[in-house]
């Protein structure tokens, strides 16, 4: 009867157990579940911030295609000018061919008319030739004939015979003296009209120099135009390049200035949760500042307390590990004993009250029973729960917990240390210690508690470093009203260009 209710109470207690161990997984899969739907929530108000973000940018890119459309009329309404200037360039550059066109030709029929002029000198010449010929002819014969009838040159018959002979001179000459005269007349109308052809020719080379030179100055104009034209696209490009800079510095500036402002109240809430205001009084400030000041004096040889070396993987056990530790908690640990010793004369001689310190090269450690580490339920060694800064730091908490065990709950704590054919030294989560020794101590844990919190220091000196670095970043980023400013005087530049 005694086996079977052994037994029996064996099989209860290992239901116990696992009934423990399947409400502590249930919690925790309640808390996973919780945390996912805050997540979820977190998720939703993030993509609804991202909503709210892409409807303000559509807003903006709407604004900014307003903006350049009106640079754009505001463009065609200054081409204008330049165009005219091409259109009477090319205008005058027509001009003048047809007036080069013009004079040629002028050119040429003036040629004609000198040739014509020529040719009538020539015959007007050969008129005049063939006169003085006959004339020469006529005297020529009046001479002989004044020989042969004598002196009586006034005698009747001479002056009929010469009157006969003038009649015939005159009818042989009269065809030619009409030659003589339409020629002559034609050469005055052919000189009056080399005349006209060389006045209207200067007057063309005249309109000629003008067409140049006004086809010249439209060139310049035009010249003028395209450079000035060309400066207000290159500003234009500067400036839109400038805007679009300091758009993508603002749209930078305003995210990086969200995360860092997100980061800081995360940061902030941290602190507030870890009560990193809190003040140190008496002793404990005295012991600090004595602390701070042999770290600088043996920056290298002086480690710190045992709860700054080290990092607890999980928050739920400090007051576990606080209780584990019990007054090594507050030691000192150091390099050998001669660092010991000084600080102690140090100590002494700034009238601290006293601490303990550790050397680490001297101090005893046991040896961890390799055995514990694979027994069932949540029992862990608490060695194995703490990270330490540095893998030398380790051999400090080997010493501090030795093999001390740390549980979830009371009972299974209970069972472990008194209840397994060997006594352990067992902690549960809330404080309570089973001492290998038979006693058991807990009760209310506020001193216990405020000492757990030691655990925080070292994350709250990072958190504030954190807080500081983060304060820095926010005052280094450029104002936003800064930005939008010069992006408002960029953009009524362009709109003037």
């Amino acid at each position: 009867l005694d086996l079977r209710t052994e037994h029996t109470l064996f099989q209860l207690h290992h239901m116990k157990t696992d009934r423990d161990a399947a409400l502590k997984e249930s919690k925790q899969l309640q808390d996973a579940a919780a945390k996912v739907l805050r997540d979820h929530e977190t998720f939703e108000e993030q993509v609804e911030g991202l909503k709210r973000k892409q409807a303000g940018c559509a807003k903006e890119r709407m604004l900014q295609e307003k903006k350049v459309k009106k640079l754009q009329g505001e463009k065609d309404k200054k081409s204008p000018p330049m165009v005219r200037a091409k259109e009477e360039s090319m205008r005058l550059t027509k001009r003048i061919r047809t007036g080069e066109k013009e004079l040629s030709e002028l050119e040429g029929k003036a040629e004609v008319v000198r040739q014509r002029v020529e040719s009538l000198n020539r015959e007007l010449k050969g008129i005049d030739k063939a006169r003085k010929k006959l004339e020469a002819d006529a005297r020529s014969y009046y001479q002989q004939h004044t020989r042969r009838a004598g002196a009586n040159l006034n005698s009747r018959e001479v002056q009929e015979e010469y009157a006969q002979i003038k009649l015939q001179v005159a009818e042989k000459t009269a065809k030619l003296a009409s030659e003589r005269d339409t020629l002559s007349t034609r050469k005055k109308a052919s000189e009056d009209a080399l005349q006209q052809a060389e006045a209207g020719l200067e007057a063309l080379r005249s309109r000629s120099q003008s067409l140049r030179a006004q086809a010249a100055e439209a060139r310049e104009r035009a010249s003028a135009a395209t450079q000035a034209a060309a400066a207000a696209r290159r500003d234009h490009k500067a400036r839109t390049s400038e805007r679009a800079k300091i758009e993508d510095q603002l749209r930078k500036s305003s995210s990086e200035r969200e995360f860092v402002t997100k980061k800081l109240e995360e940061v902030e809430a941290r602190l507030q949760d870890a009560r990193s205001d809190r003040k140190a009084a008496g002793r404990e400030k005295k012991h600090k500042e004595a602390l701070d000041a042999l770290k600088r004096m043996y920056p290298s040889s002086v480690y710190g307390r045992l709860h700054e070396l080290g990092d607890v993987m999980q928050r739920q056990y400090h007051l576990a590990l606080t209780v584990a530790m019990g007054r090594d908690q507050d030691s000192v640990f150091v390099d050998n004993e001669r660092t010991a010793r000084d600080a102690i004369t140090y100590l002494k001689d700034q009238k601290v009250p006293s601490m303990t310190f550790v050397p680490l090269a001297t101090c005893k450690v046991k040896m961890i029973n390799e055995r514990l580490r694979s027994l069932r339920g949540t029992a862990r060694l608490a060695v194995d729960m703490v990270q330490p800064i540095r893998p030398e730091m380790a051999r400090a908490f080997q010493y501090a917990f030795g093999n001390t065990l740390v549980c979830d709950g009371v009972e299974e704590a209970q069972d472990l240390a008194f209840n397994r054919g060997e006594r352990h030294k067992v902690v549960s989560k809330d404080g309570t210690l089973f001492n290998k020794a038979g006693y058991i101590t807990g009760g209310s844990a506020g001193n216990l508690e405020e000492r757990a919190r030691r655990w925080d220091e070292k994350v709250v000196d990072d958190l504030k470093a954190q807080r500081e670095e983060l304060a820095s970043r926010l005052r280094a980023l450029a104002s936003p009203g800064e930005l939008r400013e010069r992006m408002a005087a960029i953009t009524s530049e362009l709109l003037e260009l």
